[in-house]
């Protein structure tokens, strides 16, 4: 008898904890912190614009808009508009750039005035100090400062970035957006 207590305390222990193994799967799941991962999501899900449009053009052999993935580089954008024409000087533009939505990628030709684009804009990233000089409202002092800058620390990724250079301030950035550029 003493052995058969010993069994019926045994079974009764297990079945105890099957018990509060299966209330406990019940509470969690009517609460709503179970997740069941075999159940489909009844969630609509948000897609994440991750896409970036960016306009190639100068000395490529297809000129254009393209749709690449953000993150994507200036070289993933050149070879989208069918590489490189002959002519081309890659070695002005930072083809390492990572694009962004709403970028204008020129690519000049070897020989080409790079520092005054078609629209008569000066490219900060690659004008010289003379060049500079040009802009409404930069003065000789100021136009120096602009290429230091850029020599110290790489190219400007917008227009705004010309206000990191000390003595351009909103007032000075506000007179000069218009004659400026960034490619």
């Amino acid at each position: 008898m003493n052995k058969m207590n010993k069994w019926l305390k045994l079974l009764l222990v297990i079945v105890l904890f099957i018990a509060v193994g299966i209330g406990g799967t019940a509470v969690q799941k009517f609460s709503g912190r179970y997740t069941d991962l075999n159940r489909k999501s009844k969630l609509v899900s948000t897609e994440i614009n991750d896409s970036a449009t960016v306009h190639v053009k100068g000395a490529v052999k297809n000129a254009g808009t393209y749709t690449l993935t953000e993150g994507d580089r200036v070289s993933d954008a050149i070879k989208s508009a069918g590489g490189a024409s002959d002519g081309a000087d890659l070695d002005r533009i930072n083809l390492a750039r990572v694009i962004k939505d709403g970028d204008e990628i020129f690519v000049p030709k070897s020989g080409e005035d790079f520092s005054i684009t078609p629209s008569g804009a000066v490219n900060i990233n690659s004008a010289d100090v003379e060049t500079l000089k040009t802009i409404p409202g930069i003065s000789d002092t100021l136009a120096q400062k602009i290429y230091d800058y850029r020599a110290q620390n790489g190219n400007f990724e917008n227009l705004e970035d010309i206000i990191k250079v000390k003595g351009i301030g909103d007032k000075t950035f506000a007179k000069i957006k218009s004659y400026i550029t960034v490619q």
